[in-house]
């Protein structure tokens, strides 16, 4: 199982009303019975505390892959979360971003005497990643970002061996030692393992941030103001999410069919 911090990199960026924060999971057909929840923080530098608006968790609110409506599993292999979030608020800073993994349900090697392995969920802890905004900077591009397939240490590899316990039940026993970030191809990280899906992931974040400005077309990088709100059939205006939380909580299909991707 790969899980990556597909956006943002470790760089400088011009400001945009919205930014995107991009999660990918591969191998979703082993990661996805697990229960797995991707979370991922943006901390602005001049804030004491990350805001209340910061934090977004994948596949769902609070759930993980297991539960709810999200407990079938993407017939892709690839799964990529999107946020939009204003915390950038269109201006020049510095910010972190926190981002980690859980898996519910995961084993490890059992204790003497013991037949089956232990159940015990597995977290990554938080990693993280420094980028800021600048007047002048390039845009963000998260098709240039995929494309450039640079090493990075915003990826986590996991191995797994697996298993079946008495009871009937698959429970994977996790390598000890592979739960580290995998910056190279001598680790095993597949450094373009996701150019071919470049361009689409990009479609889809340009689709989620125009969605979060309220409109319907336009370069999302260059849009510094929402679009107005259109009103309805009855003369009242459309209602649209608060600025920063994105909860559009939509499946966007994919353009190809080996991605599945879920915008917030």
């Amino acid at each position: 199982m790969e899980f990556d911090l597909v956006f943002p990199r470790n760089e400088t960026y011009a400001p945009t009303l919205y930014f995107p924060l991009v999660l990918a999971a591969r191998n979703t057909s082993a990661a996805w019975p697990l229960g797995m929840l991707l979370t991922v923080t943006i901390w602005p530098h001049d804030e004491e505390v990350p805001p209340w608006n910061s934090t977004f968790n994948f596949p769902d609110r609070g759930n993980s892959s297991r539960w709810g409506s999200t407990g079938v599993p993407p017939s892709s292999p690839h799964f990529f979360g999107i946020a939009g979030t204003n915390v950038t608020n269109g201006t020049v800073g510095g910010f972190t971003v926190l981002w980690s993994v859980s898996l519910d349900h995961t084993c490890v090697n059992p204790l003497l005497g013991l037949v089956d392995p232990l159940e015990q969920g597995y977290f990554s802890g938080s990693r993280s990643l420094r980028f800021s905004t600048a007047v002048g900077a390039p845009l963000p591009d998260v098709e240039a970002a995929v494309n450039a397939c640079l090493p990075s240490t915003s990826t986590l590899g996991l191995t797994y061996t697996p298993y079946q316990m008495a009871r009937g039940e698959d429970c994977p026993i996790l390598d000890a030692n592979s739960s580290t970030p995998i910056a190279d191809t001598t680790n095993g990280a597949d450094l373009c393992g996701l150019r071919p899906l470049a361009k689409d992931l990009a479609a889809n974040v340009s689709t989620a941030m125009l969605g979060l400005m309220g409109c319907s077309e336009g370069t999302w990088q260059t849009i510094m103001q929402p679009c107005p709100l259109k009103p309805k059939s009855n003369g009242a205006l459309q209602w649209r999410e608060s600025p920063g939380m994105g909860w559009t909580w939509i499946w966007i299909p994919a353009l190809v069919s080996t991605a599945s991707v879920l915008a917030l």
